[in-house]
């Protein structure tokens, strides 16, 4: 086994570490709250490992769409709610990432893409409720 920053989803979750840290951030709703959770876990002394020879297998974004609007908004907005909480001195540069994630699907005429990034933007900004 490897450590790792932050894997993309940890299946090994004991009710000990659920009563520790907590459990999964509604909040979150969708994209993001395994890596919050995880942030967690580390804040809580835990190690994140991984195991290399496992498989896993997963079709990207099959319930929501590939790049929809729907993904673009949840994804920038709890990116930003993530940087808010634990990376506060990069919120500048997360802000200008998805600005200029939007200015590329203006750039493609992906209107409604960019549109829900901008909107996730603010709402990742200005929201109360993950601090």
């Amino acid at each position: 086994m490897s450590r790792v920053m932050w894997p993309d989803h940890l299946l090994a979750r004991s009710r000990l570490v659920r009563n520790i840290i907590g459990v999964m951030l509604e909040i979150f709703f969708m994209y993001g709250e395994d890596v919050e959770w995880q942030l967690r876990a580390r804040q809580g002394g835990y190690r994140l490992v991984y195991c290399p020879h496992s498989k896993v297998w997963h079709k990207e974004n099959a319930s929501s769409g590939y790049k929809s609007p729907f993904v673009e908004y949840y994804g920038t907005r709890n990116s930003i709610w993530i940087v808010r909480r634990y990376y506060l001195w990069r919120l500048p540069v997360a802000v200008f990432f998805h600005l200029f994630r939007a200015g590329c699907r203006i750039l493609t005429d992906k209107w409604q893409q960019a549109a829900a990034v901008l909107r996730g933007i603010f709402s990742g900004v200005t929201a109360n409720s993950v601090l």
